[in-house]
C-alpha cells in the first residue's frame, strides 16, 4: 500500500497521574492506560524530592557517574548507568529547580525502563523503588509517572 504510514512507533506522555490537590484517577482510567501499555516498549518513571538525594547512601550500593559538560565542568547531576537489573537501563539524579529556574529545592530521580515483557515490569519498578528509598533516607517524596 503506497499511502500506508511509515512510522510504527509513537510516544505517549502522561503527566500528573497523581496530583495532590485532586482525587486520584479512576480505576477505569488506570485500567485503560494499562491496556495501552501492553504494547509499550519503554517507560520513564520519575519521582521528585523536595531535598537533595542522599548520594552517600546511594554510592555504597551503586556507581554514580557525575555529569560533566563539554568544558569539563561538573554539575550536581549523577547517573547510574549500570543498574545490574534487567530492563532498568539507567537512573538519573538532577537538580530540577536549577534546570527549570525554580525557587527552592527540587530534585528529580528518573529511570528509563525497557519493556521486553510487560509481565516482567515489576522487577525494574521494584528495584527503582529501592534506589528511591536509599535516596530519600526516610523522607517523604512527590511521585510522578511519565510514560
Amino acid at each position: 500500500m503506497q499511502d500506508a504510514p511509515k512510522y510504527r512507533r509513537a510516544t505517549l506522555v502522561i503527566f500528573g497521574m497523581k496530583q495532590y490537590h485532586k482525587p486520584p484517577p479512576s480505576k477505569e482510567l488506570v485500567s485503560k492506560i494499562l491496556q495501552i501499555m501492553k504494547d509499550v516498549s519503554s517507560l520513564d518513571v520519575c519521582i521528585d524530592l523536595p531535598y537533595k538525594p542522599n548520594f552517600e547512601a546511594l554510592e555504597r550500593c551503586y556507581k554514580l557517574t557525575p555529569y560533566r559538560n563539554s568544558n569539563g565542568v561538573m554539575f550536581d547531576t549523577r547517573y547510574i548507568n549500570d543498574t545490574s537489573v534487567p530492563m532498568l537501563d539507567k537512573i538519573i539524579f538532577y537538580n530540577k529547580a536549577f534546570k527549570n529556574g525554580l525557587q527552592g529545592t527540587l530534585w528529580r530521580i528518573e529511570a528509563t525502563i525497557s519493556i521486553a515483557n510487560f509481565k516482567a515490569l515489576m522487577l525494574p519498578l521494584y528495584e527503582f523503588k529501592e534506589v528511591v528509598d536509599l535516596a530519600k533516607s526516610g523522607k517523604d517524596a512527590i511521585i510522578n509517572l511519565g510514560v
